[in-house]
């Protein structure tokens, strides 16, 4: 039985976690500044260096296998607490441990196992992400070249990134501010001290979360995830928008052609023909996101007979394709391993939106 003052307790822990976020909010500019910041050079470099996206991409995914496992293992290694294992350094253990810190020896033990497993089984969808990678990236140069040519003579989308960035970071600002202060409603007692059957007040008090706010925050935080997903469509509509007009535009051979404003004329149209349209599709398109990203991690780290090990360890692709080519055959997929969806998917149907000029 976990104890009430436990770090996995919602109900205990939930008022101090929402109060948490009047402490990060400077962390969370700072970190979404240097990811503006860093985000044109990455551009550039996977633009002009040819593989360098796949690099990139397949370290980043290393590294995050990586800590993964370690911090799998290093829960994992709670079964030695247990064991009482000669050489383990228990008194090093327990104190960096935090559920030691929160629970009994016996519930932290089996709270750090099953962290550690699942861990464990999370770090294979990179490993398995990594190995699709290295054989679904060999013709993605000519794509990512092309971006950044179109990007180019169309200069003025690079300054959409930004803008979106800080209209995000102080929109989620707002609504966790004021959702700090909607959780926050109830009452306090004070007068808790009983003398000859009446009530005085006292040096402590009790607060009483007011139950009828439950609806208007359920309201409140569907309107916020919708004020999000609306910036989000938005820039999507931007990024559209200069797409089409780039590819359907008149392009002779040796001319330069440049569209200085082509993200200005975006957000002209956007207000003034498609605001409604994508107010209208950003009201759900949020609530399909976690399960597309669920089903884009389950498909890509999934194994199959094209998967290949990154250098130096290609000695192993006979193992990794073996083992796809069985999973392939397991899952019924012979030729093909992207099949055509059931277009009658609520996955499919309502997280898709295009923006019509």
């Amino acid at each position: 039985m976990l104890s009430r003052s436990g770090p996995l307790n919602l109900i205990s822990r939930s008022y101090h976690a929402i109060g948490s976020f009047q402490d990060c909010w400077e962390v969370i500019f700072v970190s979404a500044l240097v990811a503006v910041a860093l985000s044109f050079p990455y551009f550039y470099l996977i633009g002009s260096v040819k593989h360098l996206g796949k690099r990139i991409v397949t370290f980043t995914l290393f590294v995050i296998y990586v800590l993964i496992v370690l911090v799998g293992v290093f829960f994992l290694a709670a079964i030695f607490v247990t064991l009482k294992s000669a050489g383990f350094p228990t008194d090093w253990y327990t104190e960096n441990n935090l559920f030691y810190e929160r629970e009994t020896q016996s519930d932290a033990t089996i709270i750090s196992i099953c962290v550690g497993l699942t861990l464990c089984l999370v770090s294979f969808a990179p490993l398995g992400i990594i190995l699709n990678l290295s054989h679904e990236f060999e013709h993605t140069h000519e794509l990512t070249y092309a971006t950044y040519e179109t990007v180019m003579k169309m200069q003025s989308m690079l300054v959409v990134p930004p803008i979106l960035a800080l209209l995000k970071y102080f929109t989620m600002w707002l609504i966790c501010s004021n959702l700090m202060t909607i959780c926050a409603v109830g009452t306090f007692d004070d007068y808790r001290i009983r003398v000859e059957d009446q009530l005085w007040e006292g040096l402590s008090r009790t607060y009483n979360f007011d139950a009828t706010m439950i609806f208007g925050i359920v309201l409140y935080l569907y309107s916020g995830f919708w004020a999000m997903e609306f910036l989000t469509s938005f820039g999507q509509f931007i990024i559209s928008y200069c797409g089409v007009l780039f590819y359907f535009t008149h392009k002779k051979d040796g001319d330069k052609m440049y569209l200085p404003r082509v993200a200005l004329d975006a957000v002209e149209k956007a207000f003034r023909y498609h605001i409604g349209s994508i107010m209208l599709g950003s009201s759900w398109m949020w609530f399909f996101r976690l399960p597309r990203l669920w089903l884009y991690i389950k498909d890509e780290s999934t194994l199959h007979k094209d998967s290949e090990c990154p250098w130096p360890f290609s000695c192993f692709n006979c193992i990794v394709q073996t083992l796809g080519g069985c999973n392939d055959s397991c899952r019924g997929i012979k030729k093909n391993r992207h099949k055509k969806k059931d277009p009658h998917k609520a996955v499919d149907i309502w997280s898709k939106n295009a923006y019509n000029m």
